[in-house]
């Protein structure tokens, strides 16, 4: 049986690609014919450069990243049992599309994930939001909704004009901590537009990004300093369609965690 591809075919059309040989000298445009554009997707996705996602991650729903939501999403990780073990859900503010499912099947079923520390503070409406919203179901790709995994804690800040977020599905065997990590995005490419034969920078408002670089270069010109990697699985990036309201009450025990206490247990007294 013949092998089927494991990258997307780029559109029938002539491409301008950058040569990432020259990036670090100048780079420069190449129109090339289909055929030649192929063989560029294929380089990126093949040869040293990989897809995988890049998230920027601070205070978030009222907590604190270091002191508070990291010791729950290591918590969260550890509670996981049998094909949910080591796994933990990351909330994020926007979608990766179907892009990210696509970039995850050509890379044998996971993509590296790298999180940063956000370069300057988070926005008061992060610090200290009116409301915190508890996301308890989410909708897979043919649209049935689904609980959300017993274990998993969702949070976001509530907005009224707000009626969806997302949520990185991760796995990693390694405890979730901070370490010196440094990350330069100039180095990466934003993977949609590569799709599309272009190397537009990553960049913009949003959080979380689906890219293609090199985890493994010289980051060392980055001016991310601080981060941790996990794998992203799938179902990849689940959109999230149903929530609650917490009182103030229960922001206060979700604030009061600690590491030594049983998250099962916890997590049950929010989701009944």
């Amino acid at each position: 049986m013949p092998n089927k591809p494991l990258h997307p075919t780029p559109p029938p059309r002539y491409l301008c690609v950058t040569s990432h040989l020259q990036r670090s000298g100048g780079a420069r445009e190449l129109c090339r014919s289909p055929k030649e554009a192929g063989e560029s997707w294929e380089l990126a996705m093949q040869g040293t450069e990989r897809p995988f996602v890049w998230s920027r991650s601070g205070a978030e729903a009222g907590q604190e990243l270091i002191s508070q939501i990291l010791p729950r999403k290591e918590a969260e990780r550890c509670a996981g049992q049998n094909e949910l073990q080591n796994v933990f859900w990351w909330g994020i503010g926007n979608s990766l599309g179907p892009n990210v499912r696509i970039a995850g099947s050509s890379c044998g079923g996971e993509l590296d994930i790298q999180f940063s520390v956000i370069l300057s503070d988070a926005k008061e409406r992060d610090k200290d939001p009116g409301e915190v919203w508890l996301w308890t179901q989410w909708e897979d790709g043919a649209g049935r909704l689904r609980e959300v995994p017993k274990h998993v804690l969702v949070t976001s800040r509530g907005d009224p004009d707000k009626t969806q977020h997302y949520a990185l599905t991760c796995r990693s065997p390694e405890r979730l901590e901070l370490l010196p990590q440094r990350f330069d995005p100039a180095l990466c490419t934003n993977y949609k537009s590569l799709k599309e034969g272009k190397r537009t920078k990553v960049g913009g408002g949003q959080s979380t990004f689906l890219v293609v670089g090199n985890l493994d270069s010289d980051h060392n010109n980055g001016k991310y300093n601080y981060g941790f990697r996990a794998k992203l699985i799938a179902p990849w990036c689940v959109k999230l369609v149903a929530r609650r309201k917490l009182s103030p009450s229960e922001r206060s025990l979700l604030d009061s965690w600690k590491a030594a206490g049983d998250w099962l247990a916890f997590v049950q007294t929010f989701r009944g």
